[in-house]
């Protein structure tokens, strides 16, 4: 009795450390499955890799040949040279209505109690928008589309096309628009928001 007892606890045991091993096994094969997977992606990356970097070097090489052959494809012509400096300079002067905006849309958030650093998206959305302002402003286009509306108000055209354009009139503006972004996002955020907590208040199944 003794004898068949040990004999069914060395079969168990065995039984626990064939189970064991199968488990080990098994792991060491899916490491191996796993590590033969990544070295054949990064196989595959470095073929793409080289691929490219041929496109890029055929591409390159024959624009090198091409350059050095005429040489008077670097040559701007005047209304390129223009255009591009106006590009630039645009570029330096939209950096004050972006800073001004980004102060108006902080403005906002501060009033509502939001943290400024989780709406910093918010911040940059709103402050391209009082660029665009200064641009629409600029370019005369949002004047002149106003100014008919306005004329029928007995407000002169002359008048609107020839308001103040002075730095602290385009800084308010600026300021304004990025406030009012801040707040028109805000209000849709929190009606929406609002919305959505009546509907599933409304349907609690």
């Amino acid at each position: 009795m003794t004898s068949s007892k040990g004999f069914d606890a060395a079969k168990a045991s065995e039984a626990v450390y064939n189970e064991e091993m199968a488990k080990e096994e098994k792991a060491q094969h899916e490491m191996v499955r796993k590590v033969h997977l990544a070295h054949k992606n990064r196989i595959q990356m470095l073929r793409r890799l080289m691929i490219w970097m041929a496109v890029l070097g055929v591409i390159f090489s024959i624009l090198f040949f091409v350059a050095i052959r005429n040489p008077q494809l670097f040559v701007l012509e005047d209304e390129t040279a223009s255009i591009v400096n106006e590009a630039f300079n645009s570029i330096v002067l939209l950096t004050i209505p972006f800073l001004l905006g980004g102060v108006g849309a902080i403005a906002r958030l501060l009033l509502s109690g939001i943290r400024v650093v989780d709406e910093l998206t918010l911040i940059g959305g709103s402050a391209l928008m009082a660029c665009f302002s200064w641009i629409g402003i600029k370019s005369g286009v949002l004047i002149s589309v106003i100014a008919p509306h306005l004329s029928n108000h007995q407000v002169p055209s002359e008048q609107i096309l020839n308001a103040p354009n002075s730095y602290y009139t385009m800084a308010l503006v600026a300021i304004v628009v990025g406030m009012f972004s801040t707040n028109l996002y805000l209000f849709i955020s929190q009606r929406v928001d609002q919305l959505s907590k009546e509907r599933k208040g409304g349907h609690p199944g």
